[in-house]
């Protein structure tokens, strides 16, 4: 595994199908595929062109479709969603409108030891995001976390 650009990317071509880094994930991100699968380049509607093949077993995680971004597109999850509920853009810039939102009482980050990640969350208000985070604490000690 590697981290660029903030995105943990995996080589695929040296996963040997145990899974423990499913099991290790703090975040319960990681999961392995179940049937032969591809990411593919495709835009919706468009013909789809496999970027990679995938064997059955395979963990893998999200990558915020770091083909798509690398080409300044967002990924296919922000692109699909009719509620513009996922949003996607540049923390660096700080008038971007990720940035204007996460700097909101009612933005968190679901925070487990030294890992920082980049996404927020909103909450409806900074009472549910409190009481979010709480829960969240709480099954992260039961876990082990």
């Amino acid at each position: 595994m590697c981290i660029r650009d903030r995105i943990i990317r995996t080589d695929y071509t040296k996963c040997i199908y145990k899974r423990l880094c499913i099991r290790a994930c703090p975040y319960n991100a990681r999961f392995s595929i179940v049937k032969e699968a591809y990411f593919d380049e495709g835009e919706p509607y468009r013909e789809v062109k496999k970027v990679m093949e995938f064997k059955r077993g395979t963990s893998c995680n999200c990558t915020l479709c770091y083909h798509r971004t690398l080409k300044g597109l967002n990924p296919a999850c922000v692109e699909a969603c009719p509620t513009d509920a996922l949003m996607f853009g540049d923390f660096e810039d700080s008038n971007s409108q990720v940035s204007v939102l996460a700097r909101e009482p009612r933005a968190f980050r679901i925070v487990i030891e030294k890992a920082k990640p980049h996404i927020y969350y909103l909450a409806p208000s900074e009472d549910d995001a409190k009481k979010i985070m709480e829960a969240v604490k709480k099954a992260l000690q039961k876990r082990g976390g």
